[in-house]
């Protein structure tokens, strides 16, 4: 009697296994580099983004910073409201205002997570921390926007 066999033997089977992966050694990494890639793409768009818009509405607010309400005062509470609504020259937000909507909506920090990578935190110090408490850092002192990310956009700067 002669056996007809078909089939794969457990030895081919595991050297196929073992290609495999091999092959996934090699290409999965590569997929991890170009997802940071994008990220930090991403968050530097946005960045220069709102970085602009801010300048632009202080501008057209008489070097007013978002900041900064119609008193005068300082509202950080209104901030993000004031790029993302309209307001009038004074910087009263205002649905009728003549000037704004800056931006559609605040970005996002893909290296931070949850509700806290679009908020910003503000402060006097120069430079921000970079705990990755919030997505974004806003200098009084400078009055400038700046990443607050423990990782992604080292290299970035406000203009």
């Amino acid at each position: 009697m002669h056996q007809d066999s078909r089939g794969f033997t457990i030895v081919e089977m595991m050297i196929v296994v073992v290609i495999l992966g091999i092959m996934a050694m090699i290409v999965v990494p590569k997929f991890g580099a170009s997802a940071d890639e994008s990220r930090e793409s991403a968050l530097a768009v946005d960045f220069s983004s709102a970085c602009r818009q801010i300048e632009l509405y202080k501008h057209q607010h008489g070097n007013r910073g978002p900041e900064i309400n119609e008193s005068g005062a300082r509202d950080t509470a209104n901030f993000i409201n004031r790029m993302i609504g309209r307001t009038t020259s004074e910087g009263k937000l205002d649905p009728t205002g003549r000037f704004g909507p800056y931006l559609m909506e605040w970005p996002t920090n893909p290296f931070v997570d949850g509700a806290a990578a679009s908020q910003i935190k503000f402060g006097q110090n120069a430079l921000p921390a970079r705990d990755g408490t919030t997505g974004w850092y806003y200098s009084w002192a400078l009055r400038k926007l700046y990443i607050n990310s423990l990782q992604g956009g080292a290299d970035l700067s406000s203009p």
